[in-house]
C-alpha cells in the first residue's frame, strides 16, 4: 500500500473499528457485517473531507517529486 493511501486506511479503519466494537464484540462474520455497514454510513463528512484533502496533498507532493505519473500532464 502506498504511503499516500496508508494514512487514510489507518485513520478510517481506526475510527471504524472503534465505533463497531463499542458494543459487545460480534462473534460471527454475519454479526459483524451489519455494524460495519451502519457505521460506514455514519462517518462524519468532515472526517472524510479532511482525509481526502490529505490524500490529495500527498499525491500532489508525490507527483511534484515525479514519483507517480511522471508522463501525465499537470492539470
Amino acid at each position: 500500500m502506498s504511503k499516500a493511501i496508508e494514512k487514510v486506511h489507518t485513520v478510517l479503519w481506526g475510527y471504524l473499528k472503534s465505533q463497531v466494537f463499542k458494543a459487545p464484540a460480534p462473534h460471527t462474520v454475519q454479526e459483524l457485517k451489519h455494524p460495519i455497514l451502519q457505521e460506514v454510513t455514519q462517518i462524519p463528512v468532515e472526517m472524510l473531507q479532511r482525509v481526502m484533502g490529505d490524500v490529495r496533498k500527498r499525491l500532489l507532493l508525490l507527483r511534484a517529486r515525479q514519483l507517480i505519473a511522471p508522463n501525465v500532464p499537470q492539470p
